[in-house]
This record gives C-alpha cells, structure tokens and sequence, in this order.
C-alpha cells in the first residue's frame, strides 16, 4: 500500500511539472523570435498554463528558404501530432503543427514536416 502511495505521488508532481517543449535559440539575424537556424539550436523550456501544446509553425514562400518557429503555445483543441494548412496561396504557404506526447516533442519533426532542408 505505501508503495501504491509513493508512486501515485511521484506521478502526480511529474504531472504538475507540465510540458516542455523545444524553443529555437534568438537568431539574431532573424526579424522574429524562436525562428529556427539551420541546425535547431535551441532549449528546452517549461511550458505554462493548461492545454499547452508544443508546435511548429512553417512559413513557405515561393524561391525563398523555408522559416521554421518552435515553441510553446496554449491551443485548446488542437491536432495533436498533425499538421493544419493556416495559409495557401500561390506564393505563400504556412502551417502549424503540434504536439504534446512527450517532452521536447517539437525538437524535430511532426507529421514529417518542421525540418529545416524542406523547400517549396
């Protein structure tokens, strides 16, 4: 019984810790924050406030590099795992992923997509 307790303890303070999700550094060339370089640099950081989700948002525009932003958001409702179409036009096309399985789950890719080297 005290080691049904210790263990309902333990998993209720990991559940109260809340989400981590990876952030990409500042790039200082980059006119936003949490846009990504080329190799992912970045950290894990504690996500607050409830439904957090970690997502990806990637922004494609025609002839250009692809821009990739990864960071904590709050959106209730929102697809985890999957990708959803915010914007497509002949020249521009962005979307959001989300995630909330596991810590840092937005470090690489979600759905396949978040990579830098993906072109349009």
């Amino acid at each position: 019984m005290l080691k049904l307790l210790f263990l309902t303890a333990i998993l209720l303070i990991q559940s109260a810790e809340g989400l981590k999700c990876w952030e990409c550094d500042v790039n200082p060339s980059a006119p936003t924050p949490n846009e990504c370089y080329s190799d992912h640099r970045g950290k894990s950081v504690d996500c607050n406030g409830t439904d957090t989700v970690c997502a990806i948002h990637i922004n494609h525009l025609v002839n250009e590099p692809q821009v990739v932003w990864k960071f904590c958001e709050t959106r209730p409702g929102r697809p985890a795992g999957k990708c959803e179409d915010i914007l497509n036009t002949k020249y521009t096309f962005m979307e959001n992923c989300y995630c909330n399985d596991k810590d840092d789950c937005n470090k690489d890719m979600i759905d396949d997509k978040g990579g830098i080297e993906e072109e349009f």
